[in-house]
């Protein structure tokens, strides 16, 4: 589609590199200022970890715009969330396999990989772009910069995304975590990631506390839950 070529050749690959480096360095600080917390305070409470744990994820978010000021660049959501899942990946590899059984192995193997393909297809998919502006006639302006147009044959809403300028039929939101608008080719697509990133965390949980590693994991955790702090900050706001 028109403005789905148009939208894909803005982009400067060396900026995508920059900003997927910034990612990169904040996700590999925070896994270690996470450790080093988990180390030095093993004999404390759980609430001075996460007290620790807290700052370290609000460091990370100021530490992104520190990057936009300095150098012009602002940290990829999307290669955050990569960078994380990678990360768990090596974890488990390196210190968890050896304690989890056959079963357990396969089943997360092939969930990180499904994770990846699925990652790969909603960040390069079309959410269902339009060729062109929907007429002005049927366009209602939003307060939230969005438009909308229902047509009395598809019935089906076509809205503008600021982010991708582009007009997307079955608009959802636009989801930054995943780089792309969901819309009605990828709304499917985005159910199950977000189901496949749970069962993912579960059977990392899993098989971390198989491993006796149940303090670290428990930081894991955290920073899983925690994790929107960075996700909804300007950092990884694309």
């Amino acid at each position: 589609m028109e403005i789905f070529v148009r939208r894909r050749k803005r982009r400067d690959p060396w900026r995508l590199i920059g900003r997927s480096t910034v990612s990169f360095v904040c996700v590999c600080l925070a896994q270690l200022a996470l450790y080093l917390i988990s180390s030095f305070f093993a004999s404390s409470s759980i609430i001075i970890p996460f007290i620790f744990s807290v700052m370290t994820l609000i460091a990370m978010a100021t530490l992104g715009r520190r990057c936009k000021r300095l150098f012009g660049l602002r940290g990829s959501a999307p290669a955050f969330v990569i960078a994380n899942l990678l990360f768990i990946w090596f974890a488990y590899v390196i210190v968890i396999r050896q304690a989890v059984s056959s079963l357990l192995d396969i089943v997360f193997n092939v969930e990180l990989i499904m994770l990846q393909i699925g990652l790969y297809r909603i960040l390069l998919g079309d959410p269902g772009f339009v060729n062109c502006k929907p007429p002005n006639e049927n366009i209602d302006s939003l307060s939230n910069n969005e438009t909308y147009q229902e047509s009395p044959l598809l019935l089906q809403r076509v809205r503008y995304c600021k982010h991708c300028d582009a007009y997307v039929k079955g608009f959802d939101h636009h989801c930054p975590a995943f780089g792309n608008c969901i819309g009605q080719n990828n709304h499917l697509l985005f159910m199950i990631l977000l189901a496949g990133f749970i069962t993912a965390e579960a059977c990392y949980i899993m098989g971390a506390s198989q491993s006796k590693l149940t303090r670290f994991i428990n930081l894991l955790m955290l920073k899983g839950h925690l994790s929107h702090i960075i996700l909804n900050s300007s950092f990884v706001r694309e």
